[in-house]
């Protein structure tokens, strides 16, 4: 496979360029938005960048939807419903594959990252481990009554947080047992995140406190910065050493953990802002904020401003797609669009969807991404995509031979080609 990378961040442009063999050569056809590549048996494939083409799918589900998320590929997406249904959904086509029923009201549901099982959390505070494609009960765990509000794999599958109203815990899928203590505050739990690695948690509760707990080791959790005071939510870079928090009233901020805590950098806005995000390699963050704006932002060593795009209502989410070059957005109005990072420019339509946004639910994976609001409403989309063409191919490199041949053969001629046509552009002669 071929890939396509940012030379000055070292982000990844493409997904892999898959050719199914090892590929020989690769190389940019007069712009970078089309690659070249052959391999050493000699198939050749052409590689163009492309924006969505197909509008986004709709549907709405009249009993509601509690929580939505899609599977890591994209190809599924799991809903629960108000009538305490799950329903696995066509990631393209939004049709129905399956439904199955529980007896307990549902409140949140999380899907593992390796695509095990489907984590399901009800309102008597049960969580239901379901296996994945059949949604065969594995097992069910629990040490609280209060309803299951949010629910968070770590990367491997084999962590498990649960946040409940009052408190948070940990859980190893493999046994069900739980790891660690239970974590709580004086009040509700407005948020909580595990970290990347699975071995730390961060909650922030209704009593203006931030605390940094290690389950595993059951330490006594500590203070996570400096300025934590009404925490709205917090993400951890990919590497589990800093913190991107969105506070309430003041300007968002990334800080580092241990040693260096009260080392921070700011990321100004002209109003609040809502949410944030760190892409896939921790260098950069975006930005959503009541100022109309999603700002990107350099986050290596300064706060480092490198995009600003301009919306026309409040922006209450954006995330990076999972090559770094796009953007997703969603305003208060229930508007969602893709854009262009490097050029700030918009690459779709907007997606529009029917309810205003209250507590919309989006999930991106992949390259695909879902926004649906409670009365059921849900719309699909994809990002833009590397599509290749062996026909494309065959057609450049068949001009390329004849290039090459016209080019030694006597009197030494040399034609160059239109590469999209293969019509002549001129004749030039060379004695040498």
């Amino acid at each position: 496979s071929a890939r396509v990378w940012a030379a000055d961040t070292g982000v990844a442009l493409s997904g892999l360029l898959n050719q199914g063999r090892a590929v020989d050569s690769a190389s940019f056809v007069l712009d970078p938005t089309r690659v070249l590549s052959t391999t050493y048996s000699g198939s050749t494939m052409l590689w163009r960048e492309t924006a969505p083409t197909r509008p986004a799918v709709r549907t709405r589900l009249p009993t509601g939807t509690v929580s939505v998320e899609l599977s890591t590929d994209g190809n599924q997406i799991f809903v629960a419903d108000h009538a305490r249904a799950i329903h696995v959904l066509d990631g393209k086509s939004l049709n129905r594959i399956r439904t199955t029923r529980l007896e307990e009201q549902l409140a949140s549901i999380a899907v593992d990252p390796t695509d095990r099982y489907l984590a399901v959390g009800t309102v008597p505070g049960k969580i239901h481990l379901l296996e994945l494609p059949e949604l065969r009960l594995s097992r069910t765990f629990s040490t609280s009554s209060e309803s299951v509000r949010s629910l968070q794999f770590n990367p491997d599958g084999s962590r498990l947080l649960a946040v409940h109203w009052g408190r948070a815990q940990l859980w190893d899928t493999a046994t069900g047992v739980a790891v660690g203590p239970a974590m709580g505050h004086i009040g509700p739990i407005r948020h909580a995140i595990l970290s990347p690695n699975g071995e730390s948690v961060i909650t922030c509760g209704n009593d203006n406190a931030m605390k940094h707990w290690m389950p595993a080791m059951q330490d006594t959790p500590v203070n996570a910065g400096a300025r934590n005071s009404d925490v709205q939510m917090t993400q951890f870079d990919p590497t589990s050493t800093r913190l991107l928090i969105i506070p309430s009233g003041t300007h968002p901020f990334v800080t580092w953990l241990g040693s260096d805590s009260n080392r921070f950098l700011t990321l100004p806005h002209g109003s609040p802002a809502n949410f944030g995000a760190f892409d896939s390699t921790g260098a950069r963050v975006v930005t959503a904020s009541d100022d109309q704006t999603a700002k990107v932002w350099n986050v290596q060593s300064t706060a480092e401003l490198i995009q600003t795009i301009p919306h026309r209502g409040r922006v209450r989410w954006a995330a990076f797609g999972p090559d770094g070059s796009t953007l997703v957005t969603a305003t208060a109005d229930a508007r969602l669009q893709v854009w262009d990072i490097r050029t700030g420019e918009s690459l779709t339509d907007v997606i529009e969807l029917t309810a205003t946004w209250g507590n919309g639910m989006i999930s991106l994976k992949g390259r695909r991404f879902l926004a649906a609001t409670r009365d059921g409403t849900m719309a699909a989309s994809h990002l833009p995509e590397w599509m290749g063409s062996s026909q494309e191919a065959t057609k450049l490199a068949d001009h390329a031979n004849r290039l090459a041949r016209l080019r030694f053969t006597p009197p030494d001629v040399f034609q160059p080609f239109e590469l999209e046509t293969g019509s002549r552009i001129t004749e030039m002669r060379d004695s040498r």
